[in-house]
């Protein structure tokens, strides 16, 4: 099939931010929260407790979730590019936006783990499921650092290191049961227009790019290292609903 959504960045970012500002308005890298509070959407109505960091283009991940029914799961669900930032502290895994998002020329805000917590405040304690699409490919990306500041949180969701991120695989978790998703190609070409086409296919070749699953760390309360990593599905969200895909 034919896919029109974007994927995510080619490379880990590894930008020279400043360090921790003491202005209650300034993030842990520098930049100014309000940029996150101005993507920040929490719930709606009685009975919702999800809510959204949408860095990407569309702005459409909490639509997709409500039609995946995913409206009351205790889940921060955070759609950005993500890497490695150098800072004092040494090398930080820092979330920022897609280029969209920006003015020409703007320079990109950098956030931490702390600051997503920030921008939810007292609300952090209520998050159990923490789901991030951004990159890993340098590795720099740790369920520990948010289980620091989203402290009862038991499942964190992302790609694995070494890995990038790519939107129609990070979909797949809100949609399908970790059983039915696995790796798949991906084929860019023009058509008769000079329009680019990205054609998926299970097969591997020449000049495919490989999309892999997501992953699921799964923690105890209180306890630091998980009890269980696992292909990441919406059976984790979701136990009691089938999968959107296969009905």
């Amino acid at each position: 099939m034919t896919s029109s959504l974007g994927r995510h960045c080619q490379a880990a970012a590894s930008p020279k931010g400043p360090e921790a500002c003491s202005n209650g308005s300034r993030g842990q890298f520098g930049f100014n929260l309000e940029f996150l509070r101005h993507y920040f959407r929490g719930p709606k109505n009685p009975g919702e407790s999800n809510y959204f960091i949408d860095l990407w283009a569309g702005q459409n991940l909490k639509a997709f979730a409500s039609e995946c029914h995913l409206t009351n799961n205790h889940a921060l669900f955070v759609n950005s590019h993500g890497g490695g930032m150098i800072t004092a502290r040494g090398t930080q895994y820092a979330y920022y936006p897609h280029q969209s998002l920006l003015a020409p020329n703007e320079k990109s805000p950098c956030f931490s783990a702390a600051d997503l917590a920030a921008v939810l405040g007292k609300k952090a304690d209520g998050i159990h499921n923490i789901l991030i699409s951004a990159c890993n490919a340098d590795g720099s990306f740790t369920a520990q650092e948010l289980r620091k500041y989203f402290v009862n949180a038991t499942n964190i969701v992302h790609m694995p290191a070494g890995k990038l991120g790519f939107q129609p695989m990070f979909l797949q978790v809100l949609a399908s049961p970790s059983s039915k998703i696995e790796s798949v190609y991906e084929n860019c070409s023009k058509d008769k227009s000079g329009k680019f086409e990205f054609i998926m296919g299970n097969a591997p070749g020449s000049k495919t790019t490989q999309l892999d699953p997501y992953i699921a760390e799964l923690f105890k309360p209180a306890q630091t290292s998980p009890f269980r990593v696992k292909v990441a599905g919406r059976e984790i969200l979701a136990p009691d609903r089938p999968s959107l895909l296969t009905r």
